[in-house]
């Protein structure tokens, strides 16, 4: 579990990191670029883009797979509250 938290923590602050490059960049004149054909720029942009579309796949993975074991935990608590009640609970 631990491990999975470090994972998460990593993952969210890749995407903070890549959140203020990208809100950085839109800033500055990409149709600028776009004109006057800056290719270089252009691919380096579309490289971050790509990767930070990597990241939030990555981070809702990492997501899904937490809020599953929470899941579990909770269906296992349930169970064990039912069980010292000696009753079951619908």
């Amino acid at each position: 579990l631990a491990a999975k938290k470090q994972e998460f923590e990593r993952y969210r602050a890749k995407l903070q990191t890549q959140f203020e490059e990208t809100e950085s960049e839109v800033k500055s004149n990409v149709e600028e670029w776009k004109t006057s054909r800056e290719v270089k720029k252009l691919e380096h942009r579309a490289d971050k883009a790509e990767d930070y579309a990597n990241t939030t796949i990555l981070f809702a993975m990492a997501t899904m797979e937490e809020a599953e074991a929470a899941t579990l935990k909770a269906i296992c608590t349930r169970l064990d509250a039912t069980t010292a009640a000696g009753t079951t609970h619908k």
